[in-house]
């Protein structure tokens, strides 16, 4: 199951915003009844769940018209934590689940199935010590079985670098790439990125003739090229197989037959 990734609506936001504050009222509740004895430890259970919630920030993989984000997560605990914890394990993890099903729709980001957390004893760490592993479930072929996404999207937001300066002229920005594919826009905010049906690349297409790791757009000193990543279907530039070419701004992308457009947005004086 799918979590929609689109905007709602200012009273559906509202709503979702009192929704991702509601796994902090439950825990000072938990406190007020009584558990404050259980809870008594370096390592509180909200720690635990902005922890989760930033895994989640730093995993996030983008596709054509949507934000996945990991759906799976495994927090490790101190023996001693751990054992603060077990009294009402099932009740928080069943909270943190929900606390991240809730912060995904709030940031807009989908989820490729039921958030699930899972919290388990580590020996090796010490009192308040947290190790948090994330995976995100492929559904694979069932998921990509659908029709070529439509909905525009960024792929991430620009990092806030300042652009370069030249002796004796204002500052300069660099032009952005971006790919185009049926009314989707993917701005490319790094220099390598790599395209394909897995999730775990920089840029997803859910598309069945599209290899789970198809292609890589790079960007060297002459400008982008695109390397084939050993494809089925192979990958092609204006209509000509390739296994390594220069991309331009304007050219025409194909991968295994689904075609996009590459540009190259030169920023506005």
């Amino acid at each position: 199951m799918y979590y929609p990734a689109t905007w709602p609506g200012d009273a559906v936001r509202s709503e979702i915003v009192k929704a991702v504050t509601r796994f902090e009222t439950m825990m000072e509740s938990l406190v007020e009844r009584g558990f404050a004895r259980l809870l008594r430890t370096r390592m509180q259970p909200i720690e635990v769940a902005k922890k989760l919630s930033r895994e989640m920030e730093a995993q996030r993989t983008v596709a054509i018209n949507r934000v996945l984000a990991p759906n799976h997560y495994t927090a490790a605990l101190s023996a001693d934590d751990f054992d603060h914890f077990a009294p009402i394990q099932a009740t928080l993890q069943r909270e943190m689940a929900t606390y991240l099903t809730d912060y995904a729709a709030e940031h807009q980001y989908t989820l490729p199935g039921e958030a699930q957390v899972t919290l388990v004893r580590d020996e090796s760490l010490r009192a308040g010590g947290l190790k948090i592993t994330v995976r995100m479930e492929d559904l694979g072929e069932e998921w990509s079985a659908g029709t070529t996404p439509l909905a525009p999207t960024q792929m991430m937001p620009s990092p806030d670098l300042p652009p370069p300066t030249l002796p004796g002229r204002q500052p300069v920005s660099p032009a952005r790439a971006r790919i185009d594919l049926q009314g989707a826009s993917c701005f490319l905010d790094r220099d390598v990125a790599s395209m394909g049906r897995g999730l775990d690349n920089d840029v997803v297409v859910e598309d069945t003739r599209v290899s789970r790791h198809h292609a890589r757009l790079s960007r060297g000193s002459r400008g982008w090229e695109i390397t084939d990543l050993a494809s089925t279907n192979g990958t092609f530039v204006n209509g000509r197989q390739i296994k390594q070419h220069a991309v331009a701004s304007g050219d025409t992308l194909s991968l295994g037959g689904l075609e996009m457009k590459f540009f190259l947005d030169m920023p506005k004086r």
